[in-house]
């Protein structure tokens, strides 16, 4: 029997909340603290989280389960705590990562038990760290000393989020009566042969005496055996297989396990292959992905924790936000190491969608002391919880064992990089390894053996590419690099100005208005840089709600550069994922969709730039150069065509040419002479059946060196969500603002061409008096 106790806590014997609850969601339910996103209210809230807490709750039990084992179990804590049972202390918790499951001892239950949980403040116990010793600092992104807790690094702070080091209860606490034992884990795997599946399940029982039947069914299977303690083995012939999104069906089987009549577990796998091909060749070190055979080129986005105050997120926001990933072409999302490993609805929905994931273990931007034998004993412990809860998942095609540490590791010692191998190289490696049968990355990015040599070298493995917009240089830079996979790389702009509005005041909107710089997190960059970035592309003129504006056009054409580029070049290139997609609080970052779900520029870009055909222009000396890239597994028969823009924005020398390009590849179509007295060149990309599949515009100027004419914008509802805009002269990056953000137009931040019709859809019905129209034209 599994109770349940999710209801009625009392948090300081004053204020009552249903789990999951932590300090600042109870304290702002109640009125105590005001939003602490809202202008520099984190500061506030922040200081609330340096008292102790006191959770208490109370669980009934039947004379029956006062005879049974009973394991009183906690999903996830955050994150120094003592828990007791009827004031016994029956033990303690230090690990936000992993689940926590105690045996009780029977003599001190009743029938009527209370639950008390004592929460230690985490920004106490670092700073009270007892052994400065085995300190070692991060690497100038949060708190120095939040490496010696096993609590979310970012929460902290990060150069994106505040530093509000929440704590609480933010899973399922319940106790767990049994007189038959339990399932802590499975673990399955597969071996192909022809159009056969054999699939082998092992299960890890705590104390069972039942009889344990598993059954596997879906797509036209349906099999039961009886588990006597040994591999057992199920063989489907013809299975349906599992793919990414834009190469098949998601298809995945029921897995059921029956602990007699009493315990049911309920799981969801699929059947794929997957192989990474990290093997040397002409150009350095590969790293292709190929899923059931299929080379797939990774086109996503990083992906961060959704909040600062947890208790906020649920399966509904992330499941929008993923949907969001998905249909906006994204097949790859990488969880960063400096969170927290999401909740299992995070990898589920995942597996619906077809997004593969690319995990990372929960270590970012420091050195953690293995040195340490409880440390290491909480990692050890950790790891192997942590994976054995999501190793099912079809999604999840790598592990990385960290993000950015043997980068940052350089330079700092010798002592560091010993640590580092042992942990990272040693340890965790042979976690994986024994635990799952993925593929396991040292860290990302790393060089592989021998270590430290190069970890970001672009022609090896992966590469995270700051120069850009680290070392503030000109985004054409990005033209210089063909990674083997860019995992990280970003820049940032503002928030939609519907969403700065929700934390500023009417007097806080200004680029360096105490409020902005206070939600500016990187002050090595401050909101200068994107102003700066701006500049080099656009004239500013206007206020904060322009700039806005084109500091978001400005990203997305930073990263549509960079994008475009390594699809123009697969045969060294294997995909590309930026930073980030989302937000844990309002700010100005690097995301594409805010923390309201504002989607910028970027995320309508993305929609384009990671269409399974492009088209796209490059600037190869004094040519153009019009690649096609088919990310289909099927050879792809096309037609290009290819015009330029006079300075009158008028279509000049318009051509023609059909071309053929593998699967999974980019093929360079023509070399053009630029005329440099046009305004630009517009490449379109069509199908044998003449359907239009892909648009782009190269432009040999910065808009800031061109006069655009004003343009008369016309928009016409002509059906339920469906729009035409026409315009009677050449528009550039024409955004429809909804102002509400659960309306997804079909394209945004687009150009018109001149005497161009285009028909917009929306997800949602809405009257064309509430869009409101921008453009670079009209500011």
């Amino acid at each position: 029997m599994k109770y349940l106790i999710n209801k009625n806590w009392i948090i300081n014997n004053k204020y009552k909340s249903d789990s999951p609850c932590t300090v600042l969601s109870v304290l702002l339910d109640n009125k105590v603290i005001e939003n602490p996103y809202y202008r520099d209210n984190e500061k506030v809230a922040r200081s609330f989280l340096y008292d102790n807490y006191s959770f208490i709750n109370n669980f009934s039990l039947t004379e029956k389960d006062l005879n049974r084992d009973n394991y009183l179990c906690f999903d996830r804590l955050c994150t120094i705590a003592e828990i007791f049972v009827n004031d016994i202390k029956i033990g303690e918790a230090c690990d936000m990562h992993q689940r926590y499951k105690y045996k009780l001892d029977n003599k001190i239950l009743k029938k009527d038990n209370v639950l008390r949980i004592e929460f230690k403040s985490s920004y106490k116990y670092i700073e009270e760290y007892p052994n400065p010793e085995h300190l070692f600092e991060t690497y100038a992104v949060t708190n120095k000393k939040s490496p010696v807790i096993r609590q979310a690094n970012y929460m902290f702070g990060w150069d994106w989020g505040p530093s509000l080091a929440d704590m609480g209860i933010l899973g399922d606490v319940y106790v767990l009566s049994t007189s038959i034992g339990y399932l802590n884990s499975f673990r399955h795997y597969y071996q192909h042969v022809d159009n056969k599946y054999k699939v082998f399940i092992t299960l890890e029982l705590v104390d069972c005496t039942a009889n344990v039947e598993v059954n596997l069914s879906g797509h036209g299977v349906n099999l039961s055996k009886r588990y006597q303690g040994q591999e057992l083995c199920f063989e489907i012939d013809n299975p349906a297989l599992w793919y990414p999104a834009g190469f098949g069906e998601q298809n995945l089987y029921d897995l059921k396990i029956n602990l007699a009549t009493e315990q049911e577990y309920n799981y969801k796998i699929g059947l794929r292959e997957i192989k990474i091909d990290d093997s040397l060749d002409e150009y350095g070190r590969n790293f292709a992905i190929y899923v059931n055979g299929i080379k797939v080129f990774l086109k996503g986005s990083n992906y961060i924790p959704e909040d600062n105050i947890l208790p906020l997120t649920n399966k509904e926001r992330t499941r929008r936000l993923l949907t969001l990933a998905k249909n906006f072409n994204h097949n790859c999302i990488r969880v960063w190491g400096g969170g927290y490993y999401p909740e299992d609805y995070f990898y589920e929905i995942c597996d619906e969608l077809g997004l593969l994931v690319f995990q990372d273990l929960m270590f970012a931007c420091a050195s953690y002391d293995i040195d340490d034998q409880n440390f290491r004993k909480l990692v050890i412990e950790e790891t192997i919880d942590s994976l054995k809860r999501i190793r099912h998942h079809a999604s999840i095609f790598i592990i990385a064992g960290n993000n950015e540490i043997e980068d940052g590791v350089r330079g700092h010692g010798f002592k560091q990089a010993q640590q580092y191998l042992e942990m990272f190289h040693h340890i965790l490696k042979d976690i994986v390894n024994q635990e799952t049968d993925f593929y396991y990355l040292t860290s990302s990015p790393t060089s592989g053996d021998p270590y430290f040599s190069m970890p970001n070298d672009t022609s090896y493995l992966d590469t995270h590419y700051w120069w850009v917009w680290g070392n503030d240089r000109d985004v054409e830079d990005y033209l210089n690099i063909k990674p083997r996979l860019l995992s990280e790389f970003g820049m940032q702009s503002f928030s939609t100005f519907d969403t700065t509005k929700t934390f500023a005041d009417e007097k806080d909107l200004e680029i360096n208005s105490k409020i902005m710089v206070h939600h500016q997190k990187d002050p090595a960059k401050t909101n200068n840089k994107i102003v700066n970035y701006v500049k080099r592309e656009f004239n500013i003129s206007g206020d904060l709600k322009q700039f806005s504006y084109l500091s978001m056009l400005t990203q997305a054409e930073g990263i549509k550069l960079c994008i475009d580029h390594l699809r123009s070049h697969k045969e060294r290139c294997n995909g590309a994922m930026y930073w980030q997609i989302n937000d844990c609080w309002p700010t100005q970052s690097c995301s594409s969709i805010d923390y309201e779900y504002g989607l910028k520029a970027l995320h309508y870009y993305s929609k384009k730039f990671y269409a399974p055909h492009l088209v796209s222009v490059e600037k190869n000396n004094y040519k153009l150069a019009i690649y096609v890239s088919n990310d289909t597994d099927n050879k792809q028969k096309y037609a290009v065509r290819y015009m330029f823009i006079d300075q009158k924005f008028d279509l000049t020398d318009a051509k023609e040419e059909n071309i053929e390009v593998d699967k999974s590849s980019s093929k360079l179509v023509k070399k053009l002479d630029n005329k440099m007295d046009c305004y630009a060149l517009l490449v379109e990309l069509y199908d044998k059946k003449h359907n239009l599949l892909s648009k782009n515009i190269y432009r040999n100027k910065k808009d800031k060196d061109i006069e655009y004419p004003k343009a008369n914008i016309s928009i016409k509802k002509i059906a339920k969500c469906q729009y035409q805009i026409s315009a009677d002269n050449f528009v550039r990056g024409l955004y429809l603002n909804p102002h509400n953000n659960d309306v997804i137009f079909s394209d945004n931040y687009f150009d018109i061409l001149k005497e161009e019709t285009v028909i917009i859809s929306s997800n949602i019905d809405i009257d064309i008096k509430d869009i409101e129209l921008m453009s670079v034209n009209n500011d």
